[in-house]
């Protein structure tokens, strides 16, 4: 899907085996940060994401923000 001509996204989070599972789905618009807004995301990040990552984000060409609108979890029975 094209996100800059429909920006909407969603995000699935899954754990657990067939009969265990658990999931998190979260559904809302994009923003796509690109240029200059990319930078300054960048910037407020690139510490955070080298102490946890052992490397810079200086791959990225642009970052992705999901603004959730719904959100559905998903868990065993008589959980």
């Amino acid at each position: 899907m094209n996100l800059r001509e429909t920006p909407w996204g969603s995000l699935v989070i899954f754990a657990g085996g067939r009969g265990e599972h658990r999931a998190l789905t979260v559904e809302g618009p994009v923003a796509i940060h690109e240029g200059a807004a990319f930078a300054a995301v960048r910037e407020r990040r690139d510490g955070e994401w080298a102490e946890r990552h052992g490397q810079p984000l200086d791959w990225a060409a642009a970052m992705l923000e999901l603004r959730p609108e719904r959100v559905f979890s998903h868990g065993p029975q008589g959980a």
